[in-house]
């Protein structure tokens, strides 16, 4: 069994250096892989989540989480898997500074 703090650590692991929406990218399949979480990544242009990065569903969900990480990011969750409430903390804090750091920088 794996814990949970190297279960997080393996999707933390999507490297800041890359682009954000290649890193979005990467730690969106991670999620999944590890988590079974689907999550993906929308700008956020007034009221419209316009998708940009991440394993979108093939068909809309009816109950999609919506989290802004910045002012024009956000993260739409179809379902967390079996994350827990700490590690979805800890992924949404990490994402959160990912997007905060990538300002300005090209997607």
């Amino acid at each position: 069994m794996t814990s949970a703090s190297s279960r997080i650590a393996a999707v933390l692991g999507v490297k800041a250096r890359l682009p954000l929406t290649q890193a979005l990218d990467d730690f969106s399949r991670l999620a999944a892989d590890v988590f079974g979480a689907r999550i993906w990544f929308a700008e956020i242009l007034g009221l419209r989540w316009s998708y940009i990065a991440g394993v979108r569903p093939a068909a809309p969900a009816a109950d999609v989480e919506r989290i802004e990480l910045g002012s024009d990011i956000g993260l739409l969750a179809g379902g967390w898997g079996d994350a827990t409430p700490d590690e979805r903390s800890e992924m949404v804090a990490f994402l959160r500074n990912l997007a905060g750091s990538a300002k300005g920088k090209p997607c």
